[in-house]
């Protein structure tokens, strides 16, 4: 494996990062950008576009990705205490970043601040009008404790969070378990278990898909470019179709979007180009801010943009939620560069310690 390899994960995961912003924006105005309904936006059903409004496509990614990820490291682990130690340290890598966000957002939530529900109620969005209805002391210890595991009254994206802390477990018990037969009796573990799964909870599937994807290029089949070419082509128009093929961007098919994701990564994974550009400055620098910008961005869509809506006099809509939009943007990146700055290396010690 190249030693820039992870560029490419983390260029991915940026974009990731980026699209679940674009999505819960999007999901706290909807009436204003749908008026006539959500079934009526034309956003939903346009190709590539609507990969860039598909939260759900997003989440699918950063679970495969975290999959893929953790079966690298999976199999650096050579004994059950080094086990038993990736899994504490994993808790503990998740549950830092979480429980700042949680505090973050009762701050928010106390002071006032949140103001997401005004605007529920001033332009009629049914799906926002009960969130941080009933917030209390208790919430943020037990956020503290359970963010990891999905945990999500204080901050509502922490849901996704179980399926990448319960897969990593999932991840290195399966490694464990086929650690000594061949390649191709591994491949068929994970595949097996992959099934398992799919009828308990698919997204669970979705880690093991990101393992499958590590294990199959640990021995890749090589493609000439008369064959590669057209594959990628393929696999990146399955993956848009996927995304398309969707009543519409609230309500969601993850079994499309479990395997959209799968797709789109294994294009860009075969991809030379693709692979430039997801490893690029550019999309490696967003993707080291992703984990921020996940953690931060829905206290900041709650509040600021929610504030500026209410009380700005611009007129026109377009001019109003673009500059809304930028802006909001621009302090969840800031949050997440601090993060990186201040928490993230005290938490990097933490770890060592527990090492």
């Amino acid at each position: 494996m190249k030693r820039d390899y992870l560029k490419h994960i983390s260029g991915m995961k940026g974009m990731g990062a980026l699209i679940v912003f674009i999505y819960h924006f999007l999901y706290c105005f909807y009436p204003l950008f749908i008026p006539e309904g959500m079934n009526a936006a034309p956003i939903e059903h346009i190709p590539v576009l609507n990969i860039l409004v598909n939260g759900n496509f997003a989440v699918c990614l950063f679970i495969l990705l975290s999959g893929y990820l953790m079966a690298g490291s999976a199999e650096r682990l050579d004994s059950l205490d080094a086990y038993g130690n990736a899994i504490v340290r994993r808790y503990v890598r998740l549950m830092i970043p979480l429980a700042v966000a949680a505090s973050l957002s009762y701050l928010l939530c106390i002071s006032g601040l949140y103001r997401i529900r005004e605007v529920s109620e001033a332009i009629g969005n049914e799906l926002t009008s009960n969130y941080f209805r009933i917030i209390h002391l208790h919430h943020l210890p037990i956020s503290f404790l359970w963010a990891p595991f999905g945990y999500h009254v204080l901050v509502g994206p922490f849901w996704m969070m179980k399926y990448i802390l319960v897969g990593s477990f999932v991840v290195m018990g399966v490694t464990l378990a086929i650690r000594r037969y061949s390649p191709i009796m591994q491949i068929l573990g994970i595949l097996f278990t992959l099934a398992l799964v799919l009828y308990l909870d698919a997204l669970y599937a979705c880690v093991l898909s990101g393992m499958l994807l590590y294990k199959v290029g640990q021995h890749p089949i090589p493609l000439k470019g008369i064959v590669r070419i057209p594959a990628i082509l393929l696999m990146l128009a399955a993956a848009f179709w996927l995304s398309v093929a969707q009543d519409n961007m609230m309500d969601y098919d993850k079994y499309k979007n479990i395997l959209a994701s799968f797709l789109f990564v294994s294009a860009v994974l075969l991809s030379k180009s693709l692979l430039a550009f997801f490893g690029s400055r550019l999309m490696d620098t967003l993707g080291k801010l992703s984990l921020g910008v996940f953690i931060f961005h829905w206290p900041v869509i709650c509040s600021l943009p929610c504030r500026l809506f209410l009380e700005w006099p611009i007129q026109n809509q377009w001019i109003l939620f673009g500059s809304i939009f930028i802006i909001s943007l621009s302090v969840s990146l800031l949050l997440a560069h601090l993060y990186n700055k201040w928490v993230a290396p005290w938490a990097d010690s933490l770890l060592k310690r527990i090492g």
